[in-house]
């Protein structure tokens, strides 16, 4: 029998940067699927959550969260009709309510005046989460909302992708465009922009400037249309609008391979700071570590390239989320793959990745945080008294997860102090369990540390989806003989609540 496991917290000897601690976090969701998407520090020091769940027998609806300032749930609520919906976008408005960005393919429920495939689905929400009014957006084609910020004059900007040329939408250049709405302060449609050229444009980013106009981030492989010119496959596409949403100058940013610009902020010197990921070398790009790498931009008020960075390992890391800090720096959250480069430690399939930047761009500090299972940190902000705050959506049962959840995706919020003083250490080694013989053909034996006995398990497919309890034998043992071939993912919760998970290879 195995011994039993000693866990030991400790900062790694090679860690060459101080690292923050976690100061707290939670678990929100419980059995059954929830992503935690975009959020936002409220007023009253507590969170605003958006994100989507199917916990409650519907294909997916948007899901929100209030949190007081001691992270107790005020209230949380679920939008949506028959079909599938979901949200990643919140902000709290002048008001004291909330706007909230979310997808929708339903016509009934909470969803009204639906065109076809998915549409954009606004909801302005009260201070409890009432609904106050709702609009859906789009054309008889695929439609979809990636940003949506409150402006200056009480209405709103929203942007996404489109592939529609009709009812909402108009001006299309071919393929999918970005697509660019103007609401006034009860969501009635004040002007809408299509942008992009005759191939395709993708996911963007939109903020409102200083001048009153908006800054635009995205990526295209246009060379044509809206677009000068392209520099490999695809490129980052700023572009920097007026009031009216006319183009005041555009500029494309990367290399000869795939270059994605997700977020943008303007920076206080009136510049902008733009965030995606890369896999090219030349033009804009240099010091990739591996295949895709973190990939962060700084461009003059004019667009004018100042400094690029890249960060990452030998193999994938993807920016998920940005934030400017009070000390003029950056912080982003991505995930990652490596445990190499810049990566200090990886402890599973991929982690949430968590980088804190100076003013022009060099690394601070970094963190990894997750278990053996994938892990996806959403969003990130710098909290009012300079902590740093995530929004994840976790499959793993070990690792950072004191709380074991072996059922579904949940979603995490945490809070890093920011600087290195107090709190729990970040990194662990997750705990282990033996599984034999794996591959298989039919029974699978599972050997758990001493003292250590299973209470539940479950197994859980490549696509994230529960197939079913497990039923172990007093020797550990279960029959998978009636399970088709495959891999996939064994989660095991002890007496103590302690999580463990594997991969089981079915022949």
């Amino acid at each position: 029998m195995k011994k039993t496991l000693t866990f030991i917290l400790l900062i790694p000897a090679f860690c060459v940067f101080s690292q923050p601690l976690i100061e707290w976090q939670e678990n929100i969701g419980n059995v059954g699927y929830y992503a935690a998407g975009g959020f936002q520090e409220t007023t009253d020091g507590g969170f605003i959550i958006a994100g989507t769940t199917s916990a409650f027998g519907n294909n997916g609806d948007c899901w929100v969260v209030k949190m007081n300032a001691d992270r107790t749930i005020v209230w949380q609520k679920t939008f949506g009709g028959s079909e599938s919906d979901g949200s990643g976008f919140v902000q709290q408005t002048s008001d004291g309510g909330y706007i909230i960005g979310a997808g929708t393919s339903s016509n009934d429920g909470d969803v009204s005046n639906h065109h076809g495939g998915g549409d954009m689905w606004i909801l302005k929400l009260d201070s409890t989460g009432s609904i106050q009014w709702q609009r859906v957006l789009g054309g008889d084609v695929d439609d979809q909302l990636t940003a949506i910020q409150q402006t200056s004059d009480g209405g709103y900007i929203a942007c996404g992708k489109t592939a529609s040329n009709d009812a909402d939408i108009s001006g299309n250049h071919g393929l999918s465009d970005v697509w660019l709405v103007k609401l006034d302060s009860s969501g009635n449609t004040e002007w809408s922009r299509c942008l992009g050229g005759s191939d395709n444009e993708y996911e963007a980013d939109v903020q409102p400037t200083a001048d009153g106009g908006y800054i635009l981030a995205t990526y295209s492989d246009s060379s044509d249309g809206d677009l000068d010119n392209n520099l490999g496959y695809l490129d980052g596409w700023v572009v920097k609008l007026d009031a009216d949403g006319a183009i005041e100058w555009q500029k494309n940013f990367g290399g000869f391979r795939n270059d994605v610009l997700r977020f943008i902020r303007q920076t206080a010197d009136g510049g902008y700071v733009a965030g995606g990921h890369s896999n090219s070398f030349p033009s804009d790009i240099s010091g990739n570590d591996g295949r895709v790498d973190c990939w962060l931009i700084k461009i003059s008020a004019s667009g004018t390239l100042e400094w690029q960075r890249t960060f990452g390992g030998t193999h994938d890391e993807i920016i998920t989320g940005l934030d400017l800090t009070e000390d003029g720096g950056f912080v982003f959250a991505a995930l990652t793959y490596s445990n190499n480069g810049d990566v200090l430690v990886n402890y599973g399939q991929y982690d949430c990745w968590i980088v804190r930047l100076n003013d022009i761009g060099h690394l601070v500090w970094q963190t990894s945080l997750g278990g053996s299972s994938p892990d996806r940190a959403n969003a990130v902000l710098e909290t009012t008294d300079g902590g740093i705050c995530f929004t994840a959506s976790i499959h793993s049962i070990d690792g950072h997860f004191p709380v074991a959840f072996p059922e579904g995706s949940n979603a995490w919020i945490v809070k890093l102090n920011g600087t290195s003083d107090t709190g729990d250490p970040l990194p662990l080694s997750p705990p282990s369990m033996t599984l034999f013989p794996n591959p298989t053909s039919g029974f699978l034996h599972v050997e758990l540390p001493e003292g250590a006995r299973p209470v539940t398990a479950a197994l859980i497919d490549v696509s994230g989806k529960i197939l079913r309890p497990v039923t172990l034998d007093s020797s550990g043992n279960m029959d998978l003989s009636d399970l088709p071939s495959g891999v996939y993912l064994l989660t095991v919760t002890d007496q103590n609540g302690v999580g463990y998970s594997g991969k089981v290879i079915r022949e």
